[in-house]
Order: C-alpha cells, then structure tokens, then sequence
C-alpha cells in the first residue's frame, strides 16, 4: 500500500475543522491550519480520510516525508515574484497551474529559495479561502 502513496499522493494545507466535518487526516500544522494529503480524481483532488490513513500501516512522518518527495518532483516550475519594499522584501508565490504553491514551505528545495532570498528569518502567510468567505 505505501507504494500507491509514493505515486499518487501530495501534501495540502486544509483548515482544521475539515478533520471532523469531512473525516479528512491530517497533521497538525499550526492552529487553524493541518496538513492533508491528496491524490488526483476526476480532474481534482480527493483528501486523504482518516480511515484510509489508518489503513496504509505508515507512521505521518513517513507519509509527510513520501510525500514532500512527490511535490518535489510533481512540479519543476515555481512562479515566485519577489517585491523590495522599504524596510524589507515580499515573496510570493504564484502559478495558474500549481495549487501546491503554499505548501511548498514544507519542502527544504523550496525552503531554501526562501533563505536565499531573505538572508535570515521571514515570516510565511497562509490565506484560508474559507476565512475569507466568513469574513464577510
């Protein structure tokens, strides 16, 4: 069974409440945030359950390892547009075709493009777009 997670599955940022309401798995990332796992299906992607987790016998540090390897490799171009601002730097990153682009900072190949470009300590923004509905 790990050997289907080598191929099919990517890591992806989902809210927490997801866990509960969808019985979606995930690590927890920081305290709104979790880090889900997705596999393509009929042209989107389907979050890994719990129940299917529990399944594949494999720890979540191995499966997050698995699968930051397959992010690696799923994309080779990475849009990021870096703005000098007074007192600092911005970063983005952005693709039309990448919806894996926030959880990229997860990968120490992305990481460091970040280190390079900042020269020490950054702060790393994530836009839930279910905040941004509730917001209103």
């Amino acid at each position: 069974m790990t050997d289907i997670i080598k191929i099919k599955h990517l890591p992806q940022f989902f809210p927490n409440f997801w866990s509960d309401e969808y019985n979606v798995y995930g690590i927890s990332f920081v305290e709104e945030i979790s880090i889900g796992f997705v596999e393509r299906v009929n042209g989107g992607y389907s979050y890994l359950s719990k129940d299917d987790f529990s399944n594949l016998h494999i720890s979540p540090t191995q499966l997050l390892d698995i699968t930051i390897n397959n992010l690696d490799n799923e994309f080779e171009n990475c849009d990021i547009k870096v703005y000098k601002l007074k007192g600092g730097s911005v970063a983005f990153w952005h693709s039309e075709t990448d919806n894996f682009s926030a959880v990229r900072i997860l990968s120490p190949k992305y990481l460091s493009i970040l280190k390079n470009i900042f020269k020490g300590y950054f702060y790393f923004s994530i836009t839930l777009h279910n905040t941004l509905f509730e917001s209103y």
